[in-house]
């Protein structure tokens, strides 16, 4: 499963012009935007994925007023569409559904964009209607247009870019406090308080929410980090492969997979011997990790 993941998270994969490509981009965007926030089993319980394709397959059929999304204080109001009326309505079948007016505007607007850019770019890459024509793989520069295409939220943008094959990870909670209780995060960013916390992360410490989890002095940092952990492995392919028998042609993919699907407890089928994050950070020091942090300070 992590080589499958890995593997399929490479950028070339979203280059060709077919409408094919095109769809299953859309497909990865509408999915992280409901992933945002909710719990993973919710948002691929077999229900939620069926109706997920059945209802929002094909950005085009957005373009319908029956799918006017009107807000005010994140409700649906009055003047909104048929459909999206009626998929929001509470009081109906739940069939797999997420009612989030929220969620369901913000993928409504991103299928209209997508369908008008098509349009308008018959001969684009799926790819390219991301990148808005800048010829970048940096992925702060492709945050900053996602922003202005309505696909905002740095973790949901990140989650979205790492799937891809861009060069980061989504360092959400699991990760944030594995990397914190490690040492690692104090090792890479020396710049951040010595004393921070996993309630910090939270946005519930001493410093409020200036270190929150969900915030670019958190998140850089991380993502750095991440990548020198990756590049390390590239270079040692052949000693990885010999200890576990394989490796993946990602290592910044697999290095996200470990860390949130392996990291909290032991898996030693797929290389986790012992667990590496037990409680709370704030509590007594993680066990099980024998990488010396020093090995991946930042170079001054």
């Amino acid at each position: 499963m992590v080589v499958e993941l890995s593997d399929k998270a490479n950028l070339g994969y979203w280059r060709p012009r077919t409408p094919q490509v095109r769809s299953e981009l859309w497909m990865q965007a509408v999915e992280k935007i409901f992933y945002a926030g909710f719990d993973a089993a919710k948002v691929n319980a077999e229900a939620t994925l069926s109706h997920r394709c059945r209802t929002f397959g094909d950005y085009e059929v957005l373009c319908s007023s029956d799918w006017e999304v009107r807000l005010e204080s994140g409700r649906l109001r009055d003047g909104s569409g048929r459909l999206a009326s009626e998929y929001l309505d509470k009081n109906g079948p739940a069939n797999g559904r997420i009612r989030h007016p929220t969620k369901i505007g913000k993928i409504v607007n991103l299928g209209r964009f997508f369908s008008k850019y098509f349009k308008e770019n018959p001969d684009a890459s799926a790819l390219r209607i991301i990148m808005q024509g800048q010829d970048t793989e940096d992925v702060w520069a492709v945050s900053e247009i996602l922003d202005e295409i309505g696909f905002s939220g740095r973790l949901t943008q990140l989650h979205l870019l790492m799937d891809l094959g861009f060069d980061c990870i989504k360092p959400d909670i699991v990760i944030s406090r594995l990397v914190l209780s490690l040492g690692w995060l104090a090792r890479f960013a020396p710049e951040l308080p010595a004393d921070l916390q996993e309630a910090d992360l939270r946005g519930e410490g001493r410093y409020r929410t200036k270190y929150q989890y969900t915030g670019d002095l958190v998140i850089r940092p991380i993502v750095d980090l991440a990548r020198e952990f990756a590049s390390r492995i590239g270079r040692e392919r052949k000693v990885l492969e010999e200890d576990i028998g394989w490796a993946s042609s990602n290592p910044i993919r697999e290095f996200d997979i470990f860390m949130v699907s392996y990291g909290q407890r032991a898996d030693p089928t797929v290389g986790m011997e012992k667990q590496l994050w037990s409680g709370d950070s704030n509590g007594p020091a993680p066990q099980g990790c024998s990488i010396s942090t020093s090995r991946f300070s930042r170079a001054s």
